[in-house]
């Protein structure tokens, strides 16, 4: 007796194992897909014309409660979705959603600061509409003022599983594309669009606090489709160097294809280690230049 229990036994430890162990390999073979990965196949709409000056992200933070944590539950599960945590798949996929969109990023102090804040979600469970709500805040800052503060919601409803999946992985191309991962991709896709926005009405405010001047923000707001512009690629030896276009930083070198508006326009070229390199630009209708820069290195004997 004590023997066919003992056996028993064994046979549930070992079933046991084997279920655990189809699970890892379940979970470790399917494929898992980051939210830049995504972008990189969906067609962002860029903004009709250049962001006037460099942003930099300079923090996203998810506010401890108990409706926002990396585990949110009724589906969304972050840890499910992406191999990183929630907060820095959202980082890596706003950067590249904000160069897509047509804004350079810098890590300059002379950038335009964008932080981001995820202050609460609610999930919904009902019959025929599930969902959740997403409330956050974007904040603007230059040189350390608040030039611009703005509250952030989105709402998404989803419908089943099997409905919504196969669509999507159609859609961008992605086999075996969990679920989890849709839901997280497509609310973040609309917190990204709703920060975009929000950035490009905040330019007044910008050019106020001393960000940009007034042709800078008359220039962004008015290259719609049709209206006159000049096209210029700005290259540097060496490159990486910070661009300031008409007094306000736009990005750093290579900077391809930039659309401006016809007239004068001055160039500065910064880089450590390097003398600045200036220089007055006239942009006609039509024009498309590539202007090249030689930076010289900083006499360091000088006393």
């Amino acid at each position: 007796m004590f023997r066919i229990k003992h056996l028993r036994g064994v046979m549930l430890v070992i079933v046991g194992l084997c279920f655990i162990s189809g699970r890892t390999s379940e979970a470790r073979d399917s494929p898992t897909y980051s939210l830049k990965d995504i972008l990189l196949k969906d067609r962002v709409a860029a903004l009709d014309s250049r962001f006037p000056i460099a942003v930099r992200i300079a923090s996203v933070e998810l506010v401890s409660s108990p409706g926002l944590t990396d585990e949110l539950g009724d589906r969304w599960f972050s840890n499910d979705a992406f191999p990183g945590k929630f907060r820095d798949e959202f980082v890596g996929g706003l950067e590249s959603f904000l160069k897509s969109k047509g804004f350079e990023t810098s890590q300059s102090e002379e950038a335009v600061q964008l932080k981001v804040t995820l202050d609460r979600f609610e999930g919904r469970k009902r019959v025929h509409h599930d969902g959740g709500d997403l409330r956050g805040t974007l904040t603007l800052a230059f040189k350390g003022k608040v030039v611009g503060r703005r509250d952030l919601f989105e709402s998404l409803d989803y419908v089943d599983e099997s409905d919504e999946r196969p669509i999507f992985s159609r859609n961008y191309g992605l086999a075996d594309v969990r679920f989890p991962t849709i839901l997280f991709y497509r609310l973040s896709l609309s917190f990204y669009n709703l920060i975009a926005n929000a950035m490009v009405e905040s330019l007044p405010a910008l050019k106020d606090a001393g960000a940009l001047n007034a042709q800078s923000v008359t220039d962004a707001l008015d290259l719609s489709p049709g209206h006159p512009v000049g096209v210029v690629t700005i290259e540097s030896s060496p490159d990486s160097a910070e661009i300031f276009l008409d007094g306000s930083l736009i990005g750093s070198t290579r900077a391809e294809r930039l659309k401006l508006p016809p007239g004068n326009h001055s160039v500065v070229l910064k880089k450590k280690g390097y003398k600045s390199w200036e220089r007055s630009l006239t942009v006609l209708q039509g024009n498309d230049l590539t202007l090249k820069a030689t930076l010289d290195p900083e006499d360091t004997n000088a006393s």
